[in-house]
């Protein structure tokens, strides 16, 4: 039959980000704590606070495609729910992930590598597993500034929770010099780019419905998907 994954690992992410701020109870650290607020300030915050309970199922995500009325716009997805109409589009993403949707107008910073040589050894096409393991692995001796942990994490999310496109290619090395700006990356719309691969992958995925025997895979935030059909 046919079977639905998804590449987001969002769950995963904040389970491993919330380990990376926890605090040692018998000897707290106001480091920490500030590195924590950092966080949950910026432009994943509320995806951050919202989403760790959330389970992804590929059945229920499946039988809300097969609803699915064809549509020319690929912009966004129209339903029909047992004569109910429905629309998924950017504007509901928006809505239920807090990401923003709209433009940076301050000036892209300039392009670095400081993080590609401190923490992955210069390398080029670093993957999102490999990006995975420096964040989890990391300690707070090895930083060597202390937001590098706050901007390790804000890519981590960004690519295997927010964007979670094909993790067989490599991370844009543009992400790397935008997070040395937090202003910046905070202010970008991660929500715009996130959408167009969960929407891309999602029209996909319906091409494919009448193959019973096919595996599909969801890229993009496949949970907001979820929670927009259930609401």
């Amino acid at each position: 039959g046919m079977k639905l994954t998804s590449k987001c690992a969002l769950v995963r992410c904040i389970e491993d980000i919330r380990a990376k701020f926890a605090q040692n109870t018998d000897k707290p650290s106001k480091r920490k704590a500030r590195q924590k607020t950092l966080f949950e300030n910026s432009c994943f915050g509320r995806l951050f606070e919202m989403m760790h309970q959330l389970t992804f199922c590929g059945g229920l995500v499946h039988s809300m495609l097969a609803r699915q009325v064809e549509t020319p716009d690929e912009s966004l997805m129209e339903f029909n729910f047992f004569g109910q109409g429905a629309i998924f589009s950017l504007k509901e993403f928006g809505l239920i992930t807090g990401l923003k949707l709209h433009g940076s107008s301050n000036a892209r910073p300039p392009p670095s590598q400081r993080l590609i040589n401190t923490y992955f050894d210069g390398k080029r096409g670093i993957r999102a597993s490999v990006l995975r393991d420096v964040v989890v692995g990391l300690r707070i001796k090895d930083l060597e500034e202390e937001d590098d942990l706050v901007k390790l994490c804000l890519l981590y999310f960004l690519e295997c929770g927010v964007l979670c496109g094909n993790h067989k290619s490599s991370i844009n090395m543009d992400h790397f010099s935008m997070v040395e700006d937090l202003a910046y990356f905070n202010q970008h719309p991660w929500g715009l780019e996130s959408y167009r691969f969960l929407i891309e992958s999602l029209h996909k995925a319906f091409k494919k419905l009448n193959n019973s025997s096919s595996t599909y895979t969801l890229c993009g935030l496949t949970l907001a998907f979820q929670v927009c059909m259930l609401s």
